[in-house]
């Protein structure tokens, strides 16, 4: 197509559509307003994850600080909750530091996504975009070939960073949405219940120093179902920390892609797309 269009009525009136329409579409902004709602609302998203697994960490804290106490029949048990709680809480603490890296990335794809559609973008793009189309008709014009190249260039530029804001969320809403919600359900359901037993599941102390035989069975076997009673809370906690560590993996590979892999897979692709269109561009010779 470059070179042709002294020739090629047809391929100037297809650029000079082309231009048009997308200075429009810059202008009245239908595709920046979708790009930034979605965007606004992987950014609430993300910190609604924040303020949850922040909830979570405290939760833990409380629970780690604590004992659970045992005296049956006069001999003393002391399992501290913590121990099975602590590598939760060391992914707990690391995952924090990636939700607000997360945080941080969707909030600058936010900012350049709104930044690209202010009113003074749009009147120089316009400029341009004018220019462009006066040097693809003008065949006198000198440095057209530079006019219209810098008039395709700057609507690249203005859609890039909107395209791969929006393109992302669609992407996100289409793959990654549900498993996010689903492991913030499973977060939220263990610090519900965590919170609930305060990390303390104790029960009553038993002893007296003289007893009958009877009362002496009678605390032996409450000494007994004491026991099992904590173990099955124990299972329970332990069981809950792993369902919560699943959970934050899943969120750990949702944010990795949502705020890395996507945005630079999708800035590879844009950028290659543009390299194409550029050397498609009429040189006006």
């Amino acid at each position: 197509m470059s070179g042709a269009l002294k020739s090629s009525r047809g391929a100037r009136l297809a650029w000079s559509a082309g231009l048009l329409v997308l200075l429009a579409v810059a202008i009245f902004g239908p595709v920046d307003r979708y790009a930034t709602q979605l965007a606004d609302g992987l950014f609430s998203k993300a910190l609604t994850t924040y303020a949850i697994t922040r909830s979570l960490n405290g939760v833990i804290s409380v629970a780690q600080g604590t004992e659970i106490a045992v005296q049956p029949v006069g001999v003393g048990l002391t399992i501290s909750a913590g121990e099975i709680l602590d590598p939760l809480n060391d992914l707990v603490e690391r995952f924090s530091v990636l939700v607000l890296a997360a945080c941080a990335s969707l909030g600058v794809q936010l900012l350049l996504t709104e930044m690209f559609s202010t009113l003074w973008i749009s009147i120089a793009l316009a400029i341009l975009v004018g220019l462009a189309l006066l040097a693809l008709w003008s065949e006198r014009l000198p440095g057209r070939t530079t006019l219209i190249k810098l008039g395709v260039a700057s609507l690249g530029v203005r859609f890039l960073f909107v395209g791969v804001t929006l393109l992302g969320a669609l992407l996100n809403q289409a793959f990654l949405s549900e498993r996010q919600e689903q492991a913030l359900h499973t977060i939220n359901t263990v610090t519900m219940s965590l919170k609930e037993e305060d990390g303390t599941p104790q029960l009553p102390t038993a002893p007296a120093p003289e007893v009958g035989l009877i009362e002496s069975l009678d605390n032996f076997f409450t000494g007994q179902r004491q026991k099992l009673d904590i173990q099955a809370r124990l299972d329970a906690m332990a069981s809950q920390a792993e369902q919560a560590i699943a959970a934050l993996i899943n969120l750990i590979v949702v944010f990795v892609m949502q705020t890395i892999v996507l945005p630079l897979g999708l800035l590879w692709l844009a950028l290659h797309l543009f390299k194409l269109l550029w050397r498609a561009t009429p040189n006006g010779h």
